[in-house]
């Protein structure tokens, strides 16, 4: 019988060769959770403004996938170690450094992000991306606090559990994960176990309105209806009590001094 991990790399080493071989429709049509992509600039802005902050940093892209903040960071200046299970998602972070002209500052390597090779305080910062919810919470934050130096930072974007439509969504279409993985999106109280770790965490929540100009994202009214959309989210999305029917929670540790 195969393991959690086992499963967890067969599933993203079918989708990392997929994103390899496949043409950006094909793709899209295979996986069609990748349209919801579309509205995600507002956290994508505020991403950027944390990691510009990382020009001349080592940081470690924690379960790298396919390489797109990895790639980020580098042109932004930081020094980029990605690790990821998959062969196939390593293999497609690989070429997407090359293409970029960023592989002297990115090195992947193929590991298990719950015991890695690496030593203790290795990194400034760890960023990672939809990543927990595939891993044992507990063995991740003990291995983000070992890998991360004194007062270092780890940015963390996670979708989140609280909203029923979006659940329902991802029950309905379990063929676009894991098994492990729609039983452990997180919920905020999943987030701050992370402060037995860490002494301080932020959290951001981004993206709920805005999905409903997801349909209209090949039309010519799209931007000009996500700019309005995000706008209400932004005010909305500061309200305790619906803040977290967000999408996407963006959260901050810094490490125990």
């Amino acid at each position: 019988m195969e393991s959690r991990k086992e499963k967890e790399a067969l599933f993203h080493d079918i989708k990392g060769k997929d994103f390899l071989n496949m043409t950006e429709e094909e793709y899209q049509k295979k996986y069609p959770s990748a349209k919801f992509y579309s509205v995600t600039n507002a956290s994508e802005i505020y991403v950027d403004k944390v990691i510009s902050k990382l020009k001349g940093k080592k940081v470690l892209d924690y379960c790298c996938g396919k390489g797109k903040l990895s790639v980020k960071m580098a042109r932004m200046g930081a020094e980029v170690v990605g690790i990821d299970i998959s062969e196939e998602s390593i293999n497609a972070a690989v070429l997407a450094a090359k293409e970029a002209n960023m592989s002297e500052r990115c090195n992947f390597i193929i590991g298990d992000a719950e015991k890695t090779p690496f030593e203790d305080e290795s990194f400034d910062a760890i960023v990672f991306s939809g990543v927990l919810h595939h891993l044992d919470l507990e063995n991740a934050f003990k291995e983000l606090a070992r890998l991360v130096k004194k007062n270092g930072m780890i940015l963390g974007i996670e979708a989140l559990a609280h909203n029923p439509v979006f659940m329902w969504y991802r029950r309905k279409t379990p063929e676009l994960r894991t098994e492990w993985e729609i039983n452990h999106i997180l919920t905020v109280s999943n987030i701050e176990m992370g402060l037995k770790y860490f002494d301080r965490l932020t959290i951001r929540y981004f993206h709920l309105l805005v999905l409903l100009a997801v349909p209209f994202r090949k039309t010519c009214v799209f931007k000009a209806l996500r700019a309005l959309l995000n706008g209400i989210d932004a005010i909305i999305l500061s309200l305790p009590g619906i803040q977290r029917l967000a999408w996407q929670g963006i959260f901050i540790y810094r490490k125990k001094k």
